[in-house]
């Protein structure tokens, strides 16, 4: 982590990069995959026909990425982002703890010569794993409801600004809502960005930004990017002929 967060303003790009994208907004599913990992990564090490790098393989890709991007999300001020990966992290490790001692335990690999007061101690260590992983797959699903909540409430006003801009040459480019980190049920109000690339007039984006919000059902400020359509042609007797 500590790594990734001194290099990462320099080699590293945030927004565009799918390998932290994908990594700062978890939901159930990660849950389910690092289970999955932590029990293929204890399967190994119980048998003696697999290769003891496997394990450490399986550990190294659940839990080295996410600490990256907590990293990265901390070298570029991204306080959410760092939050969500570092949930991400803390789950795949409950996970691995979890899934790897059930595994081992139903695979008949135990410590021989344990004191008793060792195995209360073990027992007591799994309960919290257990409490830990449960209101972890809690936050999960609540942000994996967030998300949800997000994609539609985007698509809602993709589907507004695509009715608004019918009759013109503009096509959208790129659509965003951003809401306040306290408005965690995404009840509004939103910043709305986008990007549409064309020529000629446009309707008053008053109209847009009512439509917009009988849609959505909270209030919606709207930053309008404009990009002018250039088209070039090579080589230049191409144009001739497209205008023939």
């Amino acid at each position: 982590m500590l790594l990734s967060l001194f290099i990462s303003p320099i080699v590293i790009g945030f927004g565009s990069n799918p390998e932290i994208t994908s990594r700062v907004s978890p939901n159930l599913l990660a849950l389910f995959v690092a289970l999955a990992s932590g029990a293929a990564g204890a399967f190994a090490i119980s048998r003696e026909d697999v290769g003891d790098t496997l394990p450490g393989v399986a550990i190294a890709i659940s839990l080295v990425p996410p600490l990256s991007v907590v990293g990265i999300s901390l070298s570029k001020l991204h306080w959410g982002d760092a939050s969500g990966a570092f949930i991400l992290f803390v789950t795949n490790f409950l996970a691995i703890i979890l899934a790897g001692g059930a595994v081992l335990w139903l695979s008949g690999v135990s410590i021989s010569r344990i004191t008793p007061q060792r195995d209360t101690n073990r027992k007591r260590a799994f309960e919290l794993a257990i409490l830990a992983t449960i209101i972890v797959a809690v936050i999960l699903g609540f942000n994996g409801y967030r998300t949800l909540e997000q994609e539609r409430d985007t698509a809602l006003a993709n589907t507004e600004v695509t009715t608004w801009l019918e009759g013109t040459s503009y096509t959208i480019t790129r659509l965003t809502l951003n809401f306040q980190p306290r408005d965690i049920l995404l009840n509004g109000p939103a910043h709305v960005t986008i990007y549409i690339a064309g020529s000629g007039e446009l309707d008053s984006i008053d109209e847009l930004a009512k439509n917009m919000e009988d849609a959505l059902g909270y209030p919606v400020t709207i930053q309008l990017d404009v990009l002018p359509t250039q088209v070039n042609y090579y080589p230049k007797l191409l144009r001739k002929a497209s205008a023939g």
